[in-house]
């Protein structure tokens, strides 16, 4: 598979009777712009599938990190900006990292800018980070939308994840 001029690399197919879905990973190139796809059978015949193919892209990571108030005996609030308006037209969720001097968990949350973290312990320090999720809404359609109180909802299957944003620059004791 090559996309503009660049070949993919982790190229993986899955096929069924009803389709192919080929996977790759993209080159560190700049994606700007229209690209010409062109998928080359192991016999060498290529062809041009542009009109039958569908994507989905990593978003970026949050530029700024998550931003901290509320604080309460056992929760925070924390909000945070999506790294740009291309990233936010991609972006389907996030996940939020949660890091104390003994231990580390995450959670997966709808398309929110802010939530609640609870259950959190007294007398500890904690910092954060936040990652943004890119999911399908071809497959997974009005499920991505469907959160709790909290904005909270499972990741979904084929998740793209970006990397996780600087951790909060303060360190919080609750």
């Amino acid at each position: 598979i090559t996309i503009g001029d660049h070949d993919c690399i982790d190229v993986q197919v899955v096929s069924s009777h009803e389709e192919n879905i080929i996977s790759c990973t993209l080159p560190a190139v700049d994606f700007g712009g229209t690209k010409r796809i062109i998928l080359t059978r192991p016999d060498g015949v290529s062809g041009s599938f542009s009109n039958f193919v569908s994507y989905m892209v990593s978003p970026a990571v949050p530029i700024f990190a998550a931003r901290a108030f509320n604080v309460a005996a056992r929760s925070i609030d924390l909000a945070w900006t999506p790294a740009d308006l291309d990233s936010a037209l991609v972006t389907t969720g996030y996940k939020v990292l949660v890091l104390s001097s003994d231990k580390e968990w995450s959670f997966s949350l709808g398309n929110v800018s802010r939530t609640t973290v609870i259950g959190l312990e007294p007398a500890t320090e904690y910092q954060f980070a936040i990652a943004a999720v890119a999911e399908s809404r071809e497959q997974w359609g009005d499920a991505l939308d469907v959160v709790d109180l909290y904005g909270r909802r499972r990741l979904q299957e084929g998740a793209l994840v970006s990397a996780w944003s600087p951790k909060s620059n303060s360190t919080f004791t609750l």
